[in-house]
Formats: C-alpha cells, sequence, structure tokens
C-alpha cells in the first residue's frame, strides 16, 4: 500500500459517491440508466479495464508505472464508495423523510385514520409551518424557475435536519457495523472455508504483475474483441437502424410455452426468453461446476413448483412484492438457512473472537485487528438497537429486526463470495416477515410504520449493500498481497 494507491483510492470513491447521485436522477432520470445497476458496476471494473491498458503511459510522466498491490486498493476503495449512492445508502433517505407527508395530502384514508401520528416525529421532516409547507411543495414540485437549478442556499436545510439527526446516526451505525463485520466473516470465508470469490479473482488476473495476468494471453484477447465487436454493432444500430442489423442475445424459446405451461403459473414467462449475458458467463468458469449447475436449475425448479402450487390454488405470488407475497417469505427462507450453514461451519472461528473481543477466556488468540473489528460491529449493532427501541418498537421486535438485517447483508454477501451472484433482486423486509407470522394484530400498526419507514432506508437496496462491497474489496486486497 502506497499514498498514492490511498490517494487515488479516495478521490476515486469520492467521485463515485459524489457524482452517482447527480447521474442517475439528474442526468439520466427519465432513462433509469444507473451509474452503479448492480454489484459489479462497469463504472469500477471498466476504469480499471482502462487504467491497466494506460498504465505503461505513466512513464511519459516520469511516473513509476502502478503495481498490482496499488490498483488493488484503489478499486477496493472505489467499490466500497459504490454503496452510497443508490439504494445502499442515501438514495432513498430524502423521499423517505418527506414523501409521507404528499401522501397524506392526496389519501383521505390516511387523513382519516391519522397514518402519520403513527410514526415519531422526529423521523419525518416537520411541514406543519408555512417554510415546512412550501419544502413539501417544493420538493414535489420543484422550486427552480425554468431549465436552472436552485442554489444550494436556496434548500430550506433546516427543515431536513431535524430528522437527519436520527437517521445519520442509525444509518452510520450498521453501515459501519456490517463493514466491521465483513473484515470477521472475510477471515472465515476466504482462509478457512477457500471460497472462490469469482468476481474478485477474476479482477485480480487484469493486475499487470500477477503471473497469470489474462491481458498477456491471446485467447482472453480473442475473446474480448469478440464480445466487444458484438456489442459495438448493436449500439451503432441504435443509431444507424436501417443499415445495421442487431445481434440478438436474448433467446426466444416462448414456442415451448403449452409443453411447460407451469412454468409461467409460477412467473416464470423470462425463464423462456433468457438473454446471453458474457459477464455472466465468464464469471461461471471461476467457481464449482455444481454450483454453477445449482445456479442454473433452480429458476426452473422453483418456478415451477410455485406454478404447481398455484394450480392448487394456493396463491405464492399474487400481492405486492415487498409485502403480502408468499415469494417473500420462500426468499426469507432461504436467507436463514444461508446464514445459519454460514454461521455453524465457523461456529469455532466466531464463537472464539466473539469471547475474546468481550475480554472472555478464549482457546486461541485472533489478530488484533479482528478483535477491534468484533469490538466494533457489537458497538454499532448495539446503537442501532437502542435507537431502534428509541423509535417506540418493543425491545423483542428491534432485536429481531437488527437480527433480520443482519440475515440480509450476510446472505447477500455470501452470495458474492461464493457464488459471482453481482445482481440481487430480492426484497426482505423484517417488518413484513413479521406481520405475515404473526399478524397485523400482534404487531400493530405503530411497529409496523415504524419498522417499513426504516427498511426504506436501510433494506430497500440489499444488492448494493456496503457489506457486499466490502467483500469484494478485502478478497482484492489479499490477492494484491
Amino acid at each position: 500500500m502506497t499514498k498514492r494507491s490511498v490517494i487515488l483510492g479516495l478521490l476515486c470513491a469520492l467521485l463515485v459517491s459524489g457524482f452517482g447521485y447527480f447521474h442517475d436522477c439528474i442526468i439520466n432520470a427519465d432513462a433509469y440508466i444507473m451509474l452503479v445497476p448492480h454489484l459489479m458496476p462497469h463504472v469500477v471494473y471498466g476504469g480499471l479495464l482502462l487504467l491497466v491498458l494506460a498504465n505503461p503511459l505513466t512513464r511519459l510522466l516520469r511516473c513509476r508505472p502502478l503495481a498490482g498491490s496499488e490498483l488493488a486498493v484503489i478499486t477496493g476503495l472505489c467499490l466500497v464508495g459504490c454503496a452510497v449512492p443508490f439504494y445502499g445508502l442515501v438514495h432513498c433517505w430524502p423521499s423517505a423523510l418527506m414523501l409521507p407527508h404528499h401522501c397524506y395530502r392526496l389519501t383521505p384514508g390516511w387523513q382519516r385514520e391519522h397514518i402519520l401520528d403513527l410514526v415519531p416525529s422526529f423521523m419525518l421532516t416537520d411541514v406543519g409551518s408555512d417554510r415546512g409547507a412550501d419544502a413539501l411543495t417544493g420538493y414535489v414540485a420543484g422550486t427552480a424557475r425554468g431549465q436552472g437549478h436552485i442554489r444550494p442556499a436556496q434548500v430550506p436545510w433546516d427543515i431536513w435536519l431535524a430528522p437527519l439527526r436520527f437517521w445519520v446516526p442509525l444509518v452510520l451505525s450498521i453501515s459501519v457495523g456490517t463493514l466491521a463485520l465483513a473484515v470477521v466473516m472475510h477471515r472465515q470465508w476466504s482462509r478457512h472455508e477457500q471460497l472462490p470469490y469469482p468476481i474478485s479473482k477474476f479482477t485480480a488476473l487484469l493486475f499487470p504483475d500477477d503471473p497469470e495476468c489474462v491481458l498477456r494471453r491471446r485467447s482472453f484477447h480473442i475473446g474480448l474483441w469478440v464480445v466487444f465487436g458484438l456489442h459495438m454493432v448493436n449500439y451503432l444500430q441504435a443509431w444507424w437502424p436501417e443499415y445495421l442489423v442487431p445481434v440478438r442475445l436474448r433467446l426466444d424459446f416462448s414456442a415451448l410455452v403449452p409443453l411447460l405451461e407451469p412454468l409461467t403459473w409460477g412467473d416464470g414467462w423470462s425463464l423462456f426468453t433468457p438473454r446471453i449475458m458474457f459477464a455472466v458467463i465468464g464469471i461461471a468458469y471461476f467457481f464449482a461446476s455444481d454450483v454453477s449447475l445449482t445456479l442454473g436449475l433452480t429458476p426452473y425448479v422453483v418456478c415451477y413448483a410455485i406454478g404447481m402450487l398455484t394450480s392448487y390454488g394456493f396463491q405464492v405470488t399474487r400481492g405486492f412484492s415487498m409485502f403480502n407475497n408468499g415469494t417473500v417469505f420462500l426468499y426469507a427462507g432461504g436467507y436463514v438457512g444461508i446464514v445459519l450453514m454460514a454461521l455453524y461451519t465457523g461456529r469455532y472461528f466466531y464463537g472464539n473472537l466473539l469471547r475474546q473481543g468481550l475480554a472472555l477466556p478464549c482457546r486461541e488468540r485472533a489478530e488484533p485487528y479482528l478483535v477491534w473489528s468484533m469490538r466494533v460491529f457489537l458497538l454499532c449493532m448495539g446503537v442501532f438497537y437502542i435507537l431502534l427501541c428509541y423509535t417506540g418498537v418493543d425491545w423483542l421486535l428491534s432485536l429481531y429486526y437488527t437480527l433480520m438485517a443482519l440475515v440480509v447483508f450476510i446472505a447477500v454477501s455470501r452470495a458474492v463470495a461464493e457464488a459471482g451472484g453481482f445482481y440481487i433482486g430480492t426484497w426482505i423486509l423484517p417488518g413484513a416477515i413479521a406481520w405475515g407470522l404473526l399478524g397485523p394484530q400482534a404487531l400493530g400498526p405503530t411497529a409496523l410504520a415504524t419498522m417499513v419507514l426504516v427498511s426504506i432506508v436501510v433494506l430497500v437496496g440489499p444488492g448494493w449493500a456496503p457489506m457486499a462491497f466490502a467483500m469484494q474489496a478485502l478478497k482484492l486486497a489479499d490477492l494484491g498481497k
């Protein structure tokens, strides 16, 4: 690790985290084109490839070319910064704090039932004054005139700062806590269980000082330029459709629907029109064939099972996907199973480290940084739990919510480390799961509304979680030495 690698990595992280929201919500607000669309963002890995290719040119500036260890630091810091701009951290904060007031204005049912009184006032902006009402109208309709933008001084900061006194400690506690947990679990997964980390392993093969660098292989260049050519043909065809014929990357097997109709009953329509994704094909070579086979067959098995249940009258996929949808409970069961398996496999390591972190007798001494990571994790999750209790949620429900949030982050990180799953499209909201298991009367509307509001900020985008990005960064640090 060198000073320039740390400085360049922090600058790249600031660029991604600072420019990401502007890119997604201002420049491409209508096109829905995201700078960080998943856990393998093009802006990082494409930028790394360009940096590696341009690395020899640094000699023209009389600078030493970047070593693999420096590239690992730069890429790792940039990856962790990718958790900031979209759903992983700050994307939903403004809407969660302000839009409930807008819905209250437009929905008579909300007004009749006094919905906003169910959550503590410090979790939302105060729009009771004239200034607050103007801020709400400005947030929904905009305050700028013409095509320009308002100045930062015109933003009603006092309206926003009051609820952020609660939200900033809440989000920082779980974010820093899961980053510390990533350090602990990475040691178990990487050293003891020898998980493959397919994305990080391929990334390390781009480093120029790696003895197996793929840039020195002719077969890699052939595959690279073939795939690049296919994408360029489709790109140029979008500009000149009358002159070029596109290369179809989506196959159409819809003629087989009458033979496999139960798949469609289980929302498996997309299985008949699969899309060729070269990144997924490449990553599949980096993990075991049985894992690859499982990932390929599971969607068909699950959709067929759901379709058969539907044919018997049990609607699994009916309802809003974040709440009363049976599929969400299937996801939750799968996530819990993955986490229980991971904890059981590393029970000796985690138990020993926990005892050492709490200054209790232990059989084996771990490295100091692992002990302090465990302590930071425990402290941060304790702060998160206390803040949940402060909102009025029962202490037992707050404990359940904290554990379920950890289940989501650990399972997503495990998918990245073991199978290279870079796009996670599942939602698991602890409030919705408790609602389905216990019923709304057992929980009460206040606890449900509070947990849903917290989930909108914390858990609405598990596929952009800081812990999952940190796992990739830590493995890159190991591979880059």
